[in-house]
């Protein structure tokens, strides 16, 4: 091509992107992009970005596209006006909540690239449905499932997935067929997780599943008499459907087993869904979790199963209603249909959310919190079988766990739409907990503080939890790392080494003492403080990341809370002015809690004196753990320094 001009290349055509009007040179995005005459939508790190063939010169499309596009330039510049307007009268304590890893959770993150859908493709979809439906009725017979499903699934589907993931390892991903079939699979489980709540509720009013908990678990109302309550707690309590629980496995009839076995085949076929998102190659870490947790979900599944009725009917029950609630949300984006339900107020009103991506989420959560109290309920009454009530409470924590949304991030950068932005890509040195240990990080941070050149803050970064939040203030702050350790080690060393309540007092006086005055500057976009938050509202306890400090008070209020373990600091939370009350900053996994990295293109250097499996720099010597609240001598706690110089 005419490269001299200009003419027949693709350009970035989105006026909102700071890459308008430039040349796009990636043939083989442009290749897997999603074509329409002379546009093209291509997906490139991450980010959606809509290009445009162009046969004149740059400069004259760029005038002409300015030009026609001056209506939708006036309408976002408006949008960004009242976007300010908004967000200037929010409270100070806006919290920005990464949401992009949990889109794993369900089909949203393919869905905005699906290309045109072929119907021949879907009509060999539905047949495909139709004979897997076929011969799940032809096989059953009214006896539990096989113990080799489960046992199948644990074993043989991870082998396969790694074989998938190897195949597409070099491939562009791949569209054909793929979202026809997703189609096709999000439709089949709408229809029969619909089917099996209808008739599971209904089958068991038939069977008088719907009376009190007093009549199932034969407990009489009559027992209540004997302590004062108020006549509507009374009446709550014994009304005849709250709560339908402690029926047990007697109570069950031939179509409500053959139900239960139609969803534990459900449950595993719906695993089938990460190859999908394999063949989009969009599985990472977090659905790698997810999947985890849904095998241990199908053995949940499988002995729910084979008790075959009383209780079992509820859970099936609500299970179905979810997930209907769930592919039926999938089936709309798949479409591209707006699923959200919000109350619209009128011209420059916001409007207020009913129904979103996030509600499902809450759905879920709502879901295993029922089933998690109704596996304890089960468990106290002995209405169900033990083993079954134990299993359900794990996935249930599990499940709670995974869906949860346990990071906060005050300082995280917005732009336009409430997403955080990604800085270039640094080297960043993170630091785990450690208590006393914190001194092997010390030696690292001296080894970092003699060969690491760290011209600007674009280069290098720090992150770190209680002990490790220290060492990476230190590193960030441009203090000496050899005379705090050396500090540690001798005068702190002295007071606190047989009595752990003197270590954060040594700790405070440490950094009032080589902490610079401006700190809190040197460390602001350089470091990240791990914190554990302590809220009245559920989940109560969550993972928030400092990495922007206002004063030398607030950047020494931050690391002394990352520091402040439960009962060693007392029993009360630390306070922070301005932010909240805080514990240590625990051993969060990055997988809930982003706190290591202040991006995607960060590459992190993790550094672990407990030698926990992932990280980069442990010692090549095993350190006893209860060295971290009882140290050895002052000798060894230098050596343990030199030991990490030298690691």
């Amino acid at each position: 091509r005419p490269v001299a001009t200009g003419i027949g290349m693709w350009v970035v055509a989105d006026i909102t992107s700071p890459l308008f009007g430039k040349e796009f040179d990636d043939e083989r995005a442009v290749q897997a992009g999603v074509r329409n005459g002379a546009f093209c939508l291509v997906s490139k790190d991450g980010a959606v970005t809509l290009l445009k063939e162009i046969d004149i010169p740059r400069e004259e499309f760029i005038k002409q596209y300015l030009s026609k596009a001056s209506p939708q330039i006036r309408t976002l510049e408006s949008i960004k006006m009242a976007a300010k307007k908004i967000a200037s009268s929010a409270t100070p304590d806006f919290l920005c909540r990464r949401q992009s890893s949990r889109a794993e959770l369900g089909h949203w993150d393919m869905a905005d690239m699906r290309p045109p859908l072929i119907p021949q493709r879907i009509i060999f979809g539905v047949f495909v449905v139709l004979s897997y439906v076929y011969l799940v009725n032809y096989s059953y017979a009214d006896r539990p499932p096989s113990v080799s499903i489960p046992w199948l699934v644990t074993l043989l589907f991870p082998l396969i997935l790694w074989f998938a993931m190897r195949i597409m390892k070099g491939r562009l991903p791949e569209a054909r067929y793929v979202f026809e079939l997703l189609l096709v699979f999000d439709l089949y489980h709408l229809v029969t997780s619909i089917y099996v709540f209808v008739l599971v509720v209904s089958e068991a009013g038939k069977l008088g599943m719907f009376s009190s908990m007093w009549d199932a678990i034969g407990r009489p109302p009559d027992v209540l008499d004997a302590f004062w309550m108020p006549s509507f707690v009374k009446w709550l309590v014994t009304f005849p459907v709250l709560p339908t629980w402690g029926h047990r496995p007697e109570v069950t009839s031939l179509l409500l087993r053959k139900l239960f076995w139609l969803h534990f085949h459900n449950r595993a076929l719906e695993l089938l869904d990460t190859f999908f998102r394999i063949a989009q190659k969009r599985f990472r870490a977090y659905g790698a979790l997810h999947l985890n947790m849904r095998i241990v979900s199908v053995w949940s599944w499988y002995f729910a199963c084979t008790v075959g009725g009383g209780d079992i009917y509820f859970l099936i029950a609500l299970d179905s209603y979810v997930s209907a609630v769930r592919f039926l949300a999938f089936t709309l984006s798949l479409l591209h249909w707006n699923w959200n339900i919000y109350i619209d107020f009128g011209r420059y009103a916001p409007k207020l959310k009913v129904f979103r991506k996030e509600s499902l989420f809450h759905l879920q959560v709502c879901e295993f919190a029922v089933l998690l109290l109704h596996s304890v309920a089960g468990l106290w009454w002995g209405t169900m079988p033990w083993h079954l009530m134990l299993f359900q409470m794990v996935v249930t924590t599990m499940g709670i766990c995974v869906f949860t949304d346990f990071y906060i991030s005050r300082d995280a950068e917005l732009d336009g739409r409430g997403v955080e932005v990604l800085r270039d890509g640094r080297v960043v040195f993170s630091f785990d907990s450690s208590a006393w240990l914190f001194l092997y990080h010390f030696g690292v941070a001296m080894w970092v503080e003699d060969n690491v050149q760290i011209p600007s803050p674009t280069n290098i970064a720090f992150s770190g939890s209680s002990g490790g939040a220290v060492v990476a203030v230190t590193l960030a702050s441009g203090a000496s790392n050899h005379k705090v350790g050396t500090y540690v080690a001798r005068d702190l060393h002295a007071a606190a080494s047989r009595n752990p309540f003197k270590l954060l007092p040594g700790c405070e006086e440490a950094l009032d003492i080589f902490l610079p005055a401006d700190a809190h500057h040197s460390c602001t976009d350089v470091c990240r403080v791990l914190l554990t938050k302590v809220s009245w509202r559920a989940p109560f306890l969550l993972g928030e990341v400092v990495s922007r400090f206002r004063s030398w008070a607030d950047l020494f209020a931050c690391v002394r809370a990352s520091c402040h373990v439960p009962g060693v600091g007392g029993v009360l939370p630390y306070p922070c002015p301005g932010r909240g009350w805080y514990y240590d900053g625990l051993v969060w996994l990055s997988l809930f809690v982003p706190w290591r990295t202040f991006g995607a293109q960060d590459s992190v250097i993790k550094v672990s004196a407990f030698g926990f499996p992932g990280a980069d720099i442990r010692p090549s010597v095993s350190l006893p753990a209860w060295w971290a609240l009882l140290p050895p001598s002052s000798e060894i706690c230098e050596a343990m320094m030199a030991l990490g110089y030298e690691d």
